[in-house]
Parts: C-alpha cells; sequence; structure tokens
C-alpha cells in the first residue's frame, strides 16, 4: 500500500481562549472546550474516534459544512477545533497540541506488478466547493 497524501491536523483557537497560550494542552482539556466540527468527511470521523474517550464529558456546539466557517467561528470565539494543516494556513490561529493526529488521504493500494512506481510529485490539493 502507498500512501499519496499524509496531512496533520492542527488545534485551533481564538487568542482570546485560555488555552491560546499554553505550549502543550492534554485532549482532556480540550474535551472541556466548546467543540467545533465538521459536519461531515474523513476529519470528522478522526475526530469521533479521538474524542470517543471523552464522549460523555465533550460538547460539540457547532458542526459546520466547510472550513472557512470553522476558522469564522473559531476566531469569534465560539469553540475550538481540529483543522487540516494544509487548511490552517492564517493569521496565527493554529496551535499544536500534545500529540501529533495524522490523517491519511487517497491510500493506494498497489495490486498488480505492472502499475507504474509511485513518484515523488505532490497531488494537487483538493478543490474547495462553494456553498
Amino acid at each position: 500500500m502507498h500512501h499519496i497524501y499524509k496531512d496533520r491536523l492542527r488545534f485551533m483557537v481564538s487568542s482570546r481562549n485560555p488555552l491560546a497560550h499554553r505550549s502543550k494542552i492534554t485532549l482532556a482539556e480540550v474535551a472541556e472546550q466548546p467543540l467545533i466540527f465538521p459536519r461531515t468527511g474523513f476529519t470528522r470521523q478522526v475526530l469521533d474516534k479521538l474524542f470517543r474517550p471523552y464522549r460523555a464529558r465533550i460538547h460539540v456546539t457547532m458542526e459546520l459544512p466547510s472550513i472557512g466557517m470553522i476558522k469564522r467561528f473559531v476566531a469569534a470565539d465560539a469553540g475550538v477545533s481540529f483543522i487540516s494543516e494544509s487548511f490552517a494556513k492564517g493569521p496565527g490561529q493554529s496551535r499544536r497540541s500534545e500529540a501529533a493526529y495524522r490523517r491519511r488521504r487517497g491510500s493506494l493500494a498497489r495490486t498488480r506488478s505492472g502499475l507504474p512506481p509511485p513518484t515523488a510529485a505532490s497531488p494537487a490539493p483538493p478543490r474547495r466547493s462553494s456553498v
């Protein structure tokens, strides 16, 4: 199996949130915050699995359909979120939590020896859909 795209999830928090000025944050501390999750998708599946041990304590305040909306609500201090590092490029809104969380998209299993070897070229970033 060859992974064709690897991305890291980043913890996103408003500069007004007390967690913003900390260098290390645990998942237990994040679970106590109001959470903003993507409505669907692979990141949502990863977050559901990640927060499964804290299921009784977490409070998902919003489930939003786009990364842009998640960023705006986090910036407005409506909650905290995790976002793909490739989409986290913004004015200092993204912080790493204690552990590195990774997601893999587009895994490719090689089934025939006649396939060409994987290349070093990076795939184009996914297109953003307009909502």
